[in-house]
Protein backbone atom coordinates (compact mmCIF):
# COMPACT_ATOMS: atom_id res chain seq x y z
CA UNK A 1 0.00 0.00 0.00
CA UNK A 2 2.91 2.10 0.40
CA UNK A 3 4.50 1.76 -2.49
CA UNK A 4 1.05 2.08 -4.07
CA UNK A 5 0.83 5.59 -2.59
CA UNK A 6 4.53 7.02 -2.78
CA UNK A 7 3.91 6.49 -6.93
CA UNK A 8 0.57 8.63 -6.46
CA UNK A 9 1.84 10.69 -4.37
CA UNK A 10 -1.35 10.34 -1.85
CA UNK A 11 -0.90 9.70 1.98
CA UNK A 12 -3.06 6.62 3.63
CA UNK A 13 -4.85 8.16 6.93
CA UNK A 14 -4.51 5.68 9.96
CA UNK A 15 -7.23 6.22 12.52
CA UNK A 16 -6.65 3.47 15.89
CA UNK A 17 -9.82 3.65 19.04
CA UNK A 18 -9.53 1.69 22.09
CA UNK A 19 -12.76 -0.67 22.58
CA UNK A 20 -13.85 -2.48 25.70
CA UNK A 21 -12.43 -2.20 28.78
CA UNK A 22 -9.10 -2.99 30.21
CA UNK A 23 -9.17 -6.64 30.96
CA UNK A 24 -10.29 -7.32 27.13
CA UNK A 25 -9.34 -4.31 25.38
CA UNK A 26 -9.81 -4.55 21.74
CA UNK A 27 -8.23 -1.92 19.08
CA UNK A 28 -10.02 -0.71 16.22
CA UNK A 29 -7.73 0.41 13.12
CA UNK A 30 -9.57 2.40 10.10
CA UNK A 31 -7.63 3.68 6.68
CA UNK A 32 -8.81 5.88 4.26
CA UNK A 33 -7.77 7.73 1.34
CA UNK A 34 -7.79 11.21 -0.19
CA UNK A 35 -9.83 11.04 -3.34
CA UNK A 36 -11.62 7.62 -2.88
CA UNK A 37 -14.76 7.23 -0.76
CA UNK A 38 -13.97 3.74 0.90
CA UNK A 39 -13.02 3.17 4.54
CA UNK A 40 -11.46 -0.24 5.83
CA UNK A 41 -11.81 -0.79 9.44
CA UNK A 42 -10.73 -3.86 11.43
CA UNK A 43 -10.42 -5.11 15.25
CA UNK A 44 -7.90 -6.89 16.78
CA UNK A 45 -6.43 -7.91 20.11
CA UNK A 46 -3.41 -5.42 19.06
CA UNK A 47 -2.72 -2.35 16.95
CA UNK A 48 -0.41 -3.93 14.85
CA UNK A 49 -2.49 -6.96 13.63
CA UNK A 50 -5.96 -4.27 13.54
CA UNK A 51 -3.20 -1.89 10.94
CA UNK A 52 -2.42 -5.28 9.18
CA UNK A 53 -6.00 -6.62 8.53
CA UNK A 54 -7.51 -3.17 7.43
CA UNK A 55 -4.70 -2.51 5.24
CA UNK A 56 -5.32 -6.16 3.44
CA UNK A 57 -8.67 -5.27 3.36
CA UNK A 58 -8.09 -1.49 1.64
CA UNK A 59 -5.74 -3.29 -0.82
CA UNK A 60 -8.38 -5.99 -1.84
CA UNK A 61 -11.22 -3.39 -2.12
CA UNK A 62 -8.55 -1.48 -4.37
CA UNK A 63 -8.29 -5.09 -6.17
CA UNK A 64 -11.83 -4.93 -7.11
CA UNK A 65 -11.83 -1.42 -8.36
CA UNK A 66 -8.63 -2.10 -10.95
CA UNK A 67 -6.21 -0.03 -9.18
CA UNK A 68 -4.22 -2.70 -8.15
CA UNK A 69 -3.20 -6.07 -9.09
CA UNK A 70 -3.43 -8.95 -7.11
CA UNK A 71 -0.44 -10.65 -8.07
CA UNK A 72 1.55 -7.87 -6.95
CA UNK A 73 0.29 -8.55 -3.34
CA UNK A 74 2.91 -10.33 -0.86
CA UNK A 75 2.88 -13.27 0.47
CA UNK A 76 -0.13 -13.21 3.60
CA UNK A 77 0.70 -16.01 6.23
CA UNK A 78 -1.88 -16.88 8.84
CA UNK A 79 -0.05 -16.38 12.26
CA UNK A 80 -1.11 -18.42 15.18
CA UNK A 81 -1.59 -16.85 18.12
CA UNK A 82 -2.54 -17.39 21.81
CA UNK A 83 -5.94 -16.53 23.68
CA UNK A 84 -4.64 -13.41 24.26
CA UNK A 85 -4.07 -12.92 20.42
CA UNK A 86 -0.92 -12.14 20.24
CA UNK A 87 2.27 -14.00 19.72
CA UNK A 88 3.65 -15.70 22.94
CA UNK A 89 6.90 -14.15 24.10
CA UNK A 90 7.06 -17.18 26.42
CA UNK A 91 5.61 -20.73 26.69
CA UNK A 92 3.75 -20.41 29.44
CA UNK A 93 1.53 -18.11 28.15
CA UNK A 94 -0.07 -20.46 25.69
CA UNK A 95 0.11 -23.61 27.46
CA UNK A 96 -1.88 -24.09 30.59
CA UNK A 97 -1.24 -27.28 33.29
CA UNK A 98 -5.00 -28.67 31.54
CA UNK A 99 -2.31 -28.84 28.33
CA UNK A 100 0.54 -29.90 30.56
CA UNK A 101 -1.30 -32.71 31.97
CA UNK A 102 -2.80 -33.88 28.26
CA UNK A 103 0.79 -34.31 27.61
CA UNK A 104 1.57 -36.90 30.54
CA UNK A 105 3.40 -34.09 32.64
CA UNK A 106 6.19 -32.65 30.14
CA UNK A 107 6.48 -29.07 29.90
CA UNK A 108 8.34 -27.32 26.72
CA UNK A 109 11.32 -27.00 29.20
CA UNK A 110 11.60 -30.98 30.40
CA UNK A 111 10.63 -31.97 27.09
CA UNK A 112 13.42 -31.37 24.56
CA UNK A 113 15.92 -33.72 26.52
CA UNK A 114 13.73 -36.39 26.30
CA UNK A 115 12.89 -35.73 22.77
CA UNK A 116 16.70 -35.87 21.75
CA UNK A 117 16.95 -39.48 23.55
CA UNK A 118 14.02 -40.94 22.02
CA UNK A 119 15.55 -39.82 18.54
CA UNK A 120 18.83 -40.73 19.29
CA UNK A 121 17.46 -44.41 20.33
CA UNK A 122 15.49 -44.74 17.15
CA UNK A 123 17.89 -43.29 14.86
CA UNK A 124 15.92 -40.58 13.61
CA UNK A 125 16.69 -37.19 12.89
CA UNK A 126 15.18 -34.41 15.44
CA UNK A 127 16.81 -31.72 13.59
CA UNK A 128 14.54 -28.44 13.90
CA UNK A 129 14.07 -26.02 10.75
CA UNK A 130 13.46 -22.69 12.01
CA UNK A 131 12.39 -19.76 9.68
CA UNK A 132 11.59 -16.05 10.37
CA UNK A 133 8.76 -13.49 9.22
CA UNK A 134 8.18 -10.07 9.53
CA UNK A 135 9.81 -6.69 9.98
CA UNK A 136 13.02 -6.30 11.85
CA UNK A 137 10.95 -4.74 14.51
CA UNK A 138 8.43 -7.41 15.41
CA UNK A 139 10.28 -10.42 14.05
CA UNK A 140 7.70 -14.04 14.31
CA UNK A 141 10.21 -17.12 14.69
CA UNK A 142 8.77 -20.20 13.15
CA UNK A 143 9.70 -23.75 14.44
CA UNK A 144 8.63 -27.34 11.84
CA UNK A 145 10.00 -30.83 13.02
CA UNK A 146 8.59 -33.57 11.45
CA UNK A 147 9.90 -36.96 12.39
CA UNK A 148 9.25 -39.99 10.58
CA UNK A 149 9.47 -43.67 11.87
CA UNK A 150 9.00 -46.25 9.22
CA UNK A 151 9.79 -49.64 11.12
CA UNK A 152 6.39 -48.26 13.09
CA UNK A 153 4.78 -46.99 10.20
CA UNK A 154 3.88 -43.37 11.82
CA UNK A 155 4.97 -39.88 11.10
CA UNK A 156 4.83 -36.89 13.66
CA UNK A 157 4.73 -33.10 12.52
CA UNK A 158 4.69 -29.75 14.35
CA UNK A 159 4.77 -25.99 13.30
CA UNK A 160 5.06 -23.25 15.99
CA UNK A 161 5.31 -19.88 15.93
CA UNK A 162 6.67 -17.31 18.72
CA UNK A 163 8.73 -13.88 19.49
CA UNK A 164 12.42 -16.17 19.86
CA UNK A 165 13.52 -18.91 18.34
CA UNK A 166 13.93 -20.57 21.63
CA UNK A 167 10.78 -20.14 22.89
CA UNK A 168 9.48 -21.89 19.23
CA UNK A 169 11.91 -24.27 19.59
CA UNK A 170 10.93 -25.51 22.54
CA UNK A 171 7.00 -25.62 21.96
CA UNK A 172 7.40 -27.53 18.49
CA UNK A 173 9.75 -30.01 20.66
CA UNK A 174 6.79 -30.10 23.29
CA UNK A 175 4.15 -30.55 20.72
CA UNK A 176 6.12 -33.36 19.00
CA UNK A 177 6.64 -35.29 22.73
CA UNK A 178 2.96 -34.81 23.43
CA UNK A 179 1.87 -36.72 19.88
CA UNK A 180 4.22 -39.38 21.25
CA UNK A 181 2.94 -39.78 24.54
CA UNK A 182 -0.67 -40.12 22.89
CA UNK A 183 0.89 -42.81 20.66
CA UNK A 184 2.30 -44.75 23.80
CA UNK A 185 5.61 -44.37 22.34
CA UNK A 186 7.29 -42.78 25.31
CA UNK A 187 6.19 -42.47 28.90
CA UNK A 188 4.44 -40.53 31.63
CA UNK A 189 6.94 -37.28 33.08
CA UNK A 190 8.66 -39.22 35.63
CA UNK A 191 7.87 -42.73 34.94
CA UNK A 192 10.41 -45.58 33.92
CA UNK A 193 11.56 -44.98 30.61
CA UNK A 194 9.77 -46.55 27.78
CA UNK A 195 12.53 -48.92 25.99
CA UNK A 196 12.34 -49.49 21.62
CA UNK A 197 11.00 -53.43 22.79
CA UNK A 198 8.06 -51.80 24.92
CA UNK A 199 7.23 -49.51 21.68
CA UNK A 200 7.54 -52.58 19.43
CA UNK A 201 4.92 -54.15 21.77
CA UNK A 202 2.51 -51.49 21.29
CA UNK A 203 2.89 -50.90 17.39
CA UNK A 204 2.50 -54.76 16.70
CA UNK A 205 0.24 -55.34 19.05
CA UNK A 206 2.25 -59.01 20.14
CA UNK A 207 5.32 -59.72 22.01
CA UNK A 208 8.68 -59.33 20.49
CA UNK A 209 10.51 -62.46 19.09
CA UNK A 210 13.92 -61.50 20.79
CA UNK A 211 16.24 -63.37 17.61
CA UNK A 212 14.57 -61.13 15.75
CA UNK A 213 17.31 -58.77 14.16
CA UNK A 214 16.37 -54.80 13.76
CA UNK A 215 15.65 -53.32 10.55
CA UNK A 216 17.92 -51.32 8.65
CA UNK A 217 17.22 -48.86 6.03
CA UNK A 218 19.17 -50.17 3.50
CA UNK A 219 18.94 -46.90 1.74
CA UNK A 220 20.52 -44.94 4.30
CA UNK A 221 22.05 -47.08 6.79
CA UNK A 222 19.57 -45.08 9.65
CA UNK A 223 22.52 -42.56 9.67
CA UNK A 224 20.83 -39.10 10.20
CA UNK A 225 21.44 -35.35 10.18
CA UNK A 226 22.01 -35.69 13.86
CA UNK A 227 24.81 -38.51 13.42
CA UNK A 228 25.96 -38.01 9.85
CA UNK A 229 28.38 -35.56 10.18
CA UNK A 230 30.60 -37.20 13.63
CA UNK A 231 30.69 -40.20 11.56
CA UNK A 232 32.02 -39.20 8.94
CA UNK A 233 34.63 -36.79 10.61
CA UNK A 234 35.85 -39.89 12.36
CA UNK A 235 35.79 -42.13 9.80
CA UNK A 236 38.12 -39.71 7.54
CA UNK A 237 40.21 -39.16 10.67
CA UNK A 238 41.52 -42.91 10.20
CA UNK A 239 42.27 -42.45 7.33
CA UNK A 240 44.30 -38.88 8.07
CA UNK A 241 41.96 -37.31 5.71
CA UNK A 242 40.97 -33.18 6.86
CA UNK A 243 37.50 -33.06 6.63
CA UNK A 244 37.46 -29.36 5.11
CA UNK A 245 33.78 -28.01 4.08
CA UNK A 246 33.60 -25.33 0.95
CA UNK A 247 31.32 -22.70 2.27
CA UNK A 248 29.89 -20.06 -0.06
CA UNK A 249 27.00 -17.97 0.49
CA UNK A 250 24.22 -16.58 -1.69
CA UNK A 251 21.81 -14.23 -1.53
CA UNK A 252 20.77 -10.78 0.28
CA UNK A 253 20.98 -10.82 3.92
CA UNK A 254 17.57 -11.32 4.49
CA UNK A 255 17.37 -14.41 2.40
CA UNK A 256 20.56 -15.88 2.32
CA UNK A 257 21.48 -19.80 2.11
CA UNK A 258 24.53 -21.29 2.55
CA UNK A 259 26.26 -23.99 0.47
CA UNK A 260 28.96 -26.54 1.86
CA UNK A 261 30.83 -28.67 -0.38
CA UNK A 262 32.77 -31.76 0.81
CA UNK A 263 35.00 -33.73 -2.04
CA UNK A 264 37.59 -36.40 -1.18
CA UNK A 265 38.91 -39.80 -2.43
CA UNK A 266 38.38 -42.86 -0.71
CA UNK A 267 40.64 -46.50 -2.30
CA UNK A 268 40.70 -44.37 -5.68
CA UNK A 269 37.24 -43.67 -6.01
CA UNK A 270 36.21 -39.88 -5.86
CA UNK A 271 33.38 -38.64 -3.39
CA UNK A 272 31.59 -35.07 -3.95
CA UNK A 273 28.82 -33.79 -2.85
CA UNK A 274 27.25 -29.95 -2.05
CA UNK A 275 24.08 -29.06 -0.27
CA UNK A 276 22.32 -25.88 0.69
CA UNK A 277 20.87 -24.71 3.76
CA UNK A 278 19.36 -21.56 5.78
CA UNK A 279 22.83 -21.62 8.36
CA UNK A 280 26.01 -22.90 7.90
CA UNK A 281 25.75 -25.86 10.27
CA UNK A 282 22.79 -27.61 8.64
CA UNK A 283 24.32 -27.62 5.28
CA UNK A 284 27.36 -29.01 6.51
CA UNK A 285 24.59 -31.94 7.91
CA UNK A 286 22.71 -32.30 4.79
CA UNK A 287 25.84 -32.60 2.75
CA UNK A 288 27.79 -35.07 5.38
CA UNK A 289 24.44 -37.29 5.54
CA UNK A 290 24.47 -37.73 1.72
CA UNK A 291 28.34 -39.29 2.07
CA UNK A 292 27.86 -41.33 4.70
CA UNK A 293 25.11 -42.51 2.92
CA UNK A 294 27.18 -43.49 -0.09
CA UNK A 295 29.67 -44.62 1.53
CA UNK A 296 27.37 -47.31 3.44
CA UNK A 297 26.43 -48.55 -0.31
CA UNK A 298 29.97 -49.26 -1.12
CA UNK A 299 30.62 -51.00 1.88
CA UNK A 300 32.85 -48.21 3.73
CA UNK A 301 31.17 -48.01 7.00
CA UNK A 302 28.78 -49.71 8.40
CA UNK A 303 24.87 -49.21 9.68
CA UNK A 304 23.91 -47.00 12.74
CA UNK A 305 23.32 -49.63 14.65
CA UNK A 306 24.80 -51.59 17.82
CA UNK A 307 25.86 -54.98 17.14
CA UNK A 308 27.47 -57.49 19.44
CA UNK A 309 30.18 -56.62 21.69
CA UNK A 310 29.58 -53.10 20.46
CA UNK A 311 29.58 -50.76 23.29
CA UNK A 312 26.92 -47.96 23.09
CA UNK A 313 27.29 -44.35 24.14
CA UNK A 314 24.16 -42.58 23.98
CA UNK A 315 25.42 -39.42 24.04
CA UNK A 316 27.55 -40.25 21.10
CA UNK A 317 24.92 -41.41 18.77
CA UNK A 318 27.33 -41.49 15.73
CA UNK A 319 29.66 -43.76 17.47
CA UNK A 320 27.42 -46.89 17.35
CA UNK A 321 27.69 -48.38 14.14
CA UNK A 322 29.67 -51.63 12.85
CA UNK A 323 31.78 -50.71 10.31
CA UNK A 324 33.62 -52.99 8.48
CA UNK A 325 36.95 -54.07 10.34
CA UNK A 326 40.03 -53.45 9.11
CA UNK A 327 43.19 -55.62 8.44
CA UNK A 328 46.37 -54.40 9.85
CA UNK A 329 48.76 -54.03 6.79
CA UNK A 330 52.43 -53.87 7.64
CA UNK A 331 53.88 -50.77 5.08
CA UNK A 332 55.94 -53.90 3.49
CA UNK A 333 56.54 -57.03 4.48
CA UNK A 334 58.09 -58.28 7.62
CA UNK A 335 61.30 -59.74 6.36
CA UNK A 336 62.06 -56.68 4.61
CA UNK A 337 61.81 -55.01 7.97
CA UNK A 338 64.97 -53.58 9.66
CA UNK A 339 65.34 -54.17 13.29
CA UNK A 340 63.62 -50.69 14.54
CA UNK A 341 60.56 -51.19 12.00
CA UNK A 342 60.18 -55.16 13.41
CA UNK A 343 60.23 -53.34 17.23
CA UNK A 344 57.62 -50.58 16.37
CA UNK A 345 55.59 -52.96 14.54
CA UNK A 346 55.49 -55.81 17.38
CA UNK A 347 54.57 -52.57 20.03
CA UNK A 348 51.56 -51.63 17.66
CA UNK A 349 50.20 -54.88 17.75
CA UNK A 350 50.76 -56.23 21.09
CA UNK A 351 49.13 -52.40 22.20
CA UNK A 352 46.36 -53.06 20.09
CA UNK A 353 45.48 -56.61 21.90
CA UNK A 354 45.26 -55.26 24.76
CA UNK A 355 43.44 -52.22 24.34
CA UNK A 356 39.95 -52.03 24.98
CA UNK A 357 37.41 -52.35 22.22
CA UNK A 358 35.92 -48.79 20.56
CA UNK A 359 34.03 -46.59 23.32
CA UNK A 360 34.57 -49.22 26.10
CA UNK A 361 36.32 -46.63 28.04
CA UNK A 362 33.09 -44.10 27.34
CA UNK A 363 30.93 -46.38 28.04
CA UNK A 364 32.42 -46.84 31.82
CA UNK A 365 32.41 -43.27 32.54
CA UNK A 366 29.14 -42.77 31.28
CA UNK A 367 27.75 -45.41 33.68
CA UNK A 368 29.60 -44.16 36.94
CA UNK A 369 28.23 -41.11 35.52
CA UNK A 370 24.43 -42.47 36.14
CA UNK A 371 25.99 -43.86 39.34
CA UNK A 372 26.67 -40.80 41.35
CA UNK A 373 23.80 -38.98 39.96
CA UNK A 374 21.91 -41.65 41.08
CA UNK A 375 23.16 -41.73 44.44
CA UNK A 376 22.40 -38.04 45.03
CA UNK A 377 19.09 -38.07 43.92
CA UNK A 378 18.82 -41.71 46.47
CA UNK A 379 21.10 -39.60 48.75
CA UNK A 380 18.59 -36.67 48.79
CA UNK A 381 15.88 -39.52 49.31
CA UNK A 382 17.16 -40.75 52.69
CA UNK A 383 17.83 -37.13 53.71
CA UNK A 384 14.43 -36.26 53.42
CA UNK A 385 13.28 -39.34 55.62
CA UNK A 386 15.54 -38.36 58.21
CA UNK A 387 14.08 -34.54 57.88
CA UNK A 388 11.19 -36.00 58.56
CA UNK A 389 11.31 -37.70 61.51
CA UNK A 390 10.04 -35.76 64.63
CA UNK A 391 13.00 -36.75 66.82
CA UNK A 392 15.17 -35.08 64.70
CA UNK A 393 12.89 -32.31 64.11
CA UNK A 394 13.34 -31.59 67.70
CA UNK A 395 16.92 -31.51 67.94
CA UNK A 396 17.24 -29.16 64.53
CA UNK A 397 15.06 -26.76 66.90
CA UNK A 398 16.99 -26.79 69.99
CA UNK A 399 20.36 -26.54 68.15
CA UNK A 400 21.95 -30.16 68.99
CA UNK A 401 22.21 -30.98 64.82
CA UNK A 402 23.46 -27.67 63.29
CA UNK A 403 22.17 -27.82 59.88
CA UNK A 404 20.18 -30.20 58.00
CA UNK A 405 23.44 -31.53 56.28
CA UNK A 406 24.54 -32.84 59.42
CA UNK A 407 21.30 -35.62 58.88
CA UNK A 408 22.84 -36.65 55.64
CA UNK A 409 24.30 -40.59 55.64
CA UNK A 410 25.46 -41.15 51.66
CA UNK A 411 27.83 -38.80 51.06
CA UNK A 412 28.87 -40.27 47.36
CA UNK A 413 31.14 -42.44 45.82
CA UNK A 414 35.14 -43.09 44.73
CA UNK A 415 36.11 -44.52 42.02
CA UNK A 416 39.65 -46.73 42.62
CA UNK A 417 41.88 -48.68 41.15
CA UNK A 418 41.69 -48.84 36.68
CA UNK A 419 38.27 -46.93 36.64
CA UNK A 420 40.11 -44.12 38.57
CA UNK A 421 43.37 -43.75 36.55
CA UNK A 422 41.35 -44.78 33.27
CA UNK A 423 43.61 -47.78 32.76
CA UNK A 424 41.32 -50.31 31.73
CA UNK A 425 42.67 -53.20 29.71
CA UNK A 426 40.86 -55.52 27.17
CA UNK A 427 38.44 -57.90 28.73
CA UNK A 428 38.06 -56.73 31.80
CA UNK A 429 34.53 -55.98 33.30
CA UNK A 430 34.81 -55.82 36.67
CA UNK A 431 35.67 -52.09 38.31
CA UNK A 432 35.90 -51.31 42.25
CA UNK A 433 34.15 -47.90 43.41
CA UNK A 434 34.35 -47.10 47.20
CA UNK A 435 30.48 -46.08 48.96
CA UNK A 436 31.15 -43.01 51.08
CA UNK A 437 28.50 -42.89 54.16
CA UNK A 438 28.75 -40.51 57.51
CA UNK A 439 28.75 -43.98 59.61
CA UNK A 440 29.73 -47.30 59.20
CA UNK A 441 27.50 -49.15 57.48
CA UNK A 442 25.20 -51.30 57.85
CA UNK A 443 23.81 -54.57 55.79
CA UNK A 444 19.89 -52.82 56.09
CA UNK A 445 21.42 -49.82 54.22
CA UNK A 446 23.22 -51.60 51.86
CA UNK A 447 20.57 -53.72 51.24
CA UNK A 448 17.84 -50.77 51.06
CA UNK A 449 20.74 -48.74 49.00
CA UNK A 450 21.25 -51.01 46.41
CA UNK A 451 17.32 -51.53 46.18
CA UNK A 452 16.64 -47.83 45.58
CA UNK A 453 19.74 -47.92 43.00
CA UNK A 454 18.20 -50.19 40.85
CA UNK A 455 15.02 -48.65 40.96
CA UNK A 456 15.78 -45.14 40.13
CA UNK A 457 18.39 -46.28 37.43
CA UNK A 458 15.51 -48.49 35.59
CA UNK A 459 13.08 -45.21 35.90
CA UNK A 460 15.59 -42.82 34.82
CA UNK A 461 18.09 -44.46 32.06
CA UNK A 462 16.63 -46.37 29.00
CA UNK A 463 20.50 -48.95 29.31
CA UNK A 464 19.13 -52.12 30.54
CA UNK A 465 20.90 -51.52 33.74
CA UNK A 466 20.50 -54.18 36.65
CA UNK A 467 21.52 -53.94 40.31
CA UNK A 468 22.36 -57.08 42.69
CA UNK A 469 22.93 -57.28 46.27
CA UNK A 470 24.48 -59.87 47.93
CA UNK A 471 27.73 -60.30 51.04
CA UNK A 472 30.89 -61.38 50.37
CA UNK A 473 32.23 -63.50 53.36
CA UNK A 474 31.73 -62.82 57.23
Amino acid sequence: MHIWCNQRRVTPEFDYKELGNRHKKLFSCSIQISGLDFVAIKEARSKKEAQNEATWEYCNKLAELGFMEKEDFPKKEKVATNAAGSIPQDWHQIVTSEHINEAGGWTPDSCQKRLMTFCSTEKVSCEIQNASMGPDHAKIQIAELRLTLKKYGKEFYAKEQARTKKTANALVSWSIVKQLFLAKMIEECGSRVRRPNDIKNIASGAPRNKTTLETIDESTGDWTLDTARQKLHEFLAKRKIALEYIMEEKGMPSHRIYIAKLDFTIDGKQYAYADSAANKKAAQKKTALELCMRLFKDGKIGANIAGPGIWMNPRRAAAMNNDPPEKLKPPKPIKNMDKRERDEYACKVKLESIMPISNFQTATSLFMDHIQKTLKEVSDRFLHEERENPDNQAKLKSGEIKGIEALREILGVMQVGALAGQINLKGETEFLAVLMTKNKPTFPLLEKLAHKISEHMSQTYHENYKGKFFRRGS
